[in-house]
């Protein structure tokens, strides 16, 4: 399914135990993991990140509440997937390049989980998976201002739009966690640690 499918799911689904469709779908994303296409981004790359497992339930009273805001006061287990989409060729270029595919939307997907959006690790992934000359789509997040050094990089402002006047956008990585959450709050509720790459 485009959200995900749970193991209860595919187990009724199957006709099999809820433990034999967990083990199924755990070995199937372990495969996926290793057989995972670590070339190159090239073209138009949307990244975002967004945070899971950080929630926690404020107290009842507003006098016992903390600021959540403050690392000190933050769950151990809180991180953060980082995900970089190389958007497709627009149709009249693909076209051009005797493609048959008029595909819209990203054709490649990395991500990867750190332990938060920070600069040290955006750059590093950058010069990891995206190669050098590419444009990078990006949110204002101060974590992406290294990028700027290296890439042709474009950035919109949340704050105040979605996209551009002129069309700068990083719609596809947001796209991606559309997808994402929905999986989340829908199927699988809570990610450990251990297996969030997975998911």
């Amino acid at each position: 399914a485009v959200k995900g499918i749970s193991a209860l799911q595919l187990g009724r689904d199957l006709g099999v135990q809820y433990k034999t469709a967990f083990v199924l779908t755990h070995k199937i994303r372990e495969s996926l993991m290793e057989q995972r296409d670590m070339a190159q981004l090239t073209g138009e790359v949307h990244i975002d990140g967004a945070y899971v497992n950080g929630h926690i339930r404020p107290k009842n009273k507003k006098a016992d509440r903390i600021d959540r805001r403050l690392a000190i006061h933050q769950k151990p287990t809180k991180r953060c997937v980082l995900v970089f989409r190389q958007r497709a060729l627009p149709a009249a270029l693909q076209s051009q390049n005797n493609s048959n595919d008029a595909t819209i939307g990203a054709t490649k997907t990395i991500t990867f989980v750190v332990k938060s959006e920070n600069q040290a690790d955006v750059i590093k992934l950058a010069d990891r998976v995206v190669v050098q000359g590419s444009t990078i789509c990006a949110d204002e997040s101060p974590a992406y201002d290294p990028l700027h050094a290296k890439y042709d990089t474009k950035r919109v402002n949340h704050q105040t739009e979605y996209s551009t006047d002129d069309g700068v956008s990083n719609n596809m990585a947001e796209s991606y966690f559309a997808r994402f959450r929905r999986m989340q709050y829908g199927q699988t509720h809570k990610f450990g640690i251990e297996y969030l790459a997975n998911y």
